[in-house]
């Protein structure tokens, strides 16, 4: 389970031209792991947790990259220290994100009307 979940990593980072390195691998594995945006202290204390040996500087380096190419999100958080930057996944293209309300369909994203099906949605627009 563990190398198809790295193949499909390494495939979404290499689609947005990113090169999938051990870093960036592991970072997104947290951020999978996570239902909340977390802040980079927590990535690398989740990583050093896990005995992988990175520095604090290499998970900022990893998260900023994903961030500039779309593929997470930064918002601030609020914390014990101030308020600081959380990230989390944005979902791939064409998956249906927040109980299928939102729904991301090539390069356009709307609002949809559950009751009235994607399908009509997609049509109307």
């Amino acid at each position: 389970m563990e190398a198809a979940e790295n193949f499909r990593i390494c495939q979404r980072l290499r689609a947005l031209g990113l090169r999938p390195t051990t870093a960036r691998v592991h970072v997104m594995r947290v951020l999978e792991q996570v239902s909340a945006p977390t802040a980079a202290e927590s990535v690398f204390r989740t990583l050093i947790l896990q005995s992988l040996s990175i520095s604090f500087g290499t998970v900022y380096r990893a998260l900023g990259d994903m961030t500039a190419v779309g593929l997470l999100q930064s918002k601030p958080i609020a914390g014990r220290n101030g308020v600081r930057a959380g990230y989390s996944l944005l979902p791939e293209k064409g998956m249906a994100i927040s109980g299928s309300r939102h729904l991301a369909c090539g390069g356009y994203a709307g609002v949809a009307d559950p009751a009235q099906g994607a399908k009509n949605w997609h049509a109307e627009h």
